[in-house]
């Protein structure tokens, strides 16, 4: 009887964990890399919009990937003077990274601005000078008819004001 019980007790904490394991959905996302192509150490903030104070995210060094929730939730954090920042400068000839997911999806748009910012700049100037002087580049990206869209970011691609 006490052997019953315990393949009983067994069959139903299998039964458990199997049903909670089954109910569980993946879903997995995709990181994009981007190549910087360019000559300058870069940090690289991400947009839907035209709009430098509109980017929602950093681009973050291949070897330094830990997704951060706060960027998304919280309306005054202020995503350039992150105590992360600093790490999040993309060398060149390495690559960034990006869930996919947060280049077109935010705005069911083809086309996503990415803000970039000289290391030099960043140590040289306050946020304000590199806003109002437009110490930055922007290289836009379009997704084509096959949803491809531009990996390296290329110094005869970026826009400068």
């Amino acid at each position: 009887m006490h052997i019953r019980n315990i393949h009983k007790k067994t069959f139903v904490c299998i039964s458990v964990i199997a049903s909670l394991l089954s109910s569980c959905v993946m879903d997995f996302e995709t990181n994009v890399h981007f190549k910087n192509c360019t000559n300058d150490t870069l940090f690289v903030g991400v947009s839907s919009y035209n709009n430098i104070d509109s980017a929602y995210c950093l681009l973050k060094p291949l070897l330094w990937y830990n997704e951060d929730s706060r960027l998304y939730n919280n309306k005054d954090y202020c995503l350039w003077n992150d105590n992360h920042a600093g790490e999040k400068k993309i060398y060149p000839d390495s690559v960034g990274l990006i869930i996919e997911s947060m280049l077109f999806d935010r705005n069911h748009t083809d086309t996503c601005f990415f803000f970039l910012l000289r290391n030099e700049d960043v140590k040289n100037h306050s946020w304000d000078e590199i806003r109002n002087q437009k110490l930055y580049g922007v290289w836009i990206i379009t997704k084509n008819k096959d949803g491809k869209y531009k990996r390296n970011i290329k110094k005869e691609d970026i826009i400068t004001y």
